[in-house]
């Protein structure tokens, strides 16, 4: 998608929040620098690539680079209480997990509960100050790897794109799975029912980790070239 995007709209801002803002092209660059990086980690076809963030412009970079990597992407509801987090990554066994700004404490704790989870994923921190201790990579410098050329795109069609998990309110949450055939079919109809069109403004305020931020307004806005501009926990229109 984000290939196509920077074809199509090079120029065009893909994605923005507060200061910082990607093109379309700069969208393709970054998440081929991401994928050629989670290759380096060791991620295969059907490893899964988890973050814990709250909404951001790498929060985007890592959805695209863990699926052209052809792994399983999980975001992870940044609310979940240890035991809950504890649970998802003993169910998920992540390749890489990246924490967002204040979460990376929450999920080495959540890795180390007994029964802890087999064979210790990389933890990777978009913000420099959680790197302190530990093996702890910079998503800064994972963006540094350059691939020369553009990755071969391992996403395959009846592959899993993303697995997104229940609220947990009967039990502990649930992954749901979502090929990436499926996800794409519904574009055209979250556009339709928007009335969504090339160069419209996309603002989302839902949680990227919830299907309705992530596959009902962020996938459907950068496939048809909008702009999409993103709100932290809480809405201000005032900051937007």
């Amino acid at each position: 998608m984000t290939r196509r995007g920077a074809r199509r709209f090079a120029d065009r801002t893909a994605v923005s929040m507060g200061g910082y803002a990607l093109t379309y092209a700069e969208l393709d660059r970054d998440v081929n620098r991401l994928t050629a990086a989670f290759l380096g980690l060791g991620v295969r076809p059907g490893d899964r690539v988890a973050i814990m963030a709250e909404n951001c412009v790498e929060f985007v970079v890592v959805a695209f680079a863990a699926m052209k990597a052809g792994a399983w992407f999980v975001p992870l509801n940044f609310r979940y209480g240890p035991a809950e987090l504890a649970y998802v990554l003993r169910d998920i066994t992540p390749r890489v997990v990246v924490a967002g700004t204040g979460y990376a404490d929450a999920v080495e704790a959540a890795l180390a509960d007994p029964p802890g989870v087999p064979d210790r994923p990389a933890v990777v921190v978009l913000d420099e100050r959680d790197r302190a201790g530990g093996d702890r990579l910079a998503y800064r410098d994972l963006l540094a790897t350059d691939p020369g050329a553009e990755p071969v795109d391992l996403a395959e069609p009846g592959g899993i794109a993303t697995v997104l998990y229940t609220s947990g309110t009967t039990g502990f949450p649930k992954g749901v799975l979502a090929t990436h055939d499926a996800t794409v079919r519904l574009l055209p109809v979250y556009a339709i029912e928007g009335d969504l069109r090339s160069g419209d403004v996309m603002l989302i305020s839902m949680p990227l980790f919830h299907g309705g931020g992530l596959v009902i307004q962020l996938f459907p806005a950068l496939a048809f070239g909008a702009t999409v501009v993103l709100t932290g926990r809480g809405f201000s229109p005032t900051a937007c």
